[in-house]
């Protein structure tokens, strides 16, 4: 005998075709797994939480397996589904037969159409990332001409730097210039001054 499960569970159903399905297991993420499903059924009204008995005890029976059985049929949920019976499927308008010689079936729930989509939050998404990308553009383009500004600037200081070294290197040379003939002077005078009978 299996050995039943400790894991709490809870019973979900669908109708998908011409068959309702249900399924015991732990989430409803699971439960649309298990469904094959790609879309969220239950936000869109098309699947539910069951607790009616006779479903509950047919699907915990076999934990995460899909039991099946004919849309709008009393017929217990099992692995493999009887086939729908005429009563069970639309006629398509052909008329349907005297009320006396139909069977009594439950009626089959009327399918929720689906609802369209709301494209207001992709729409703001969409606004967000656009004022997002306008706002890059200008920072970018605010902080290239920054970058362009200082470019310019270091290239004024440079040439200020080479300006003022070729003027420190002329004056140097001039200074230069001026204490040689001040000392060629001295000198001349000191030797004159010696050939005068002075001493220095």
């Amino acid at each position: 005998m299996a050995k039943a499960s400790s894991r709490k569970l809870k019973v979900f159903r669908t109708q998908i075709g011409f068959h309702e399905l249900a399924v015991a297991t732990g989430s409803r993420a699971a439960a649309l797994r298990a469904f094959g499903a790609r879309q969220d059924l239950f936000a869109l009204g098309l699947a539910s939480e069951t607790e009616e008995a006779d479903v509950v005890a047919a699907t915990t029976a076999h934990p995460d397996v899909v039991l099946k059985r004919p849309v709008g049929s009393d017929l217990p949920f099992g692995t493999e589904a009887a086939r729908p019976r005429i009563a069970d499927i639309d006629p398509g308008g052909l008329d349907p037969p005297p009320a006396a010689s139909r069977p009594a079936t439950a009626e089959a729930p009327p399918r929720k159409q689906k609802p369209r989509p709301d494209r207001a939050k992709l729409t703001a998404a969409e606004e967000r990332l656009a004022a997002l990308g306008e706002e890059h553009r200008q920072a970018a383009a605010e902080a290239e001409a920054a970058l362009e500004r200082l470019r310019a600037e270091e290239r004024r200081i440079r040439a200020a730097v080479t300006a003022a070294e070729a003027e420190g290197r002329s004056r140097q040379n001039e200074w230069r210039d001026r204490l040689e003939r001040a000392a060629e002077a001295v000198e001349r005078e000191r030797r004159s001054y010696r050939r005068a009978g002075g001493e220095a």
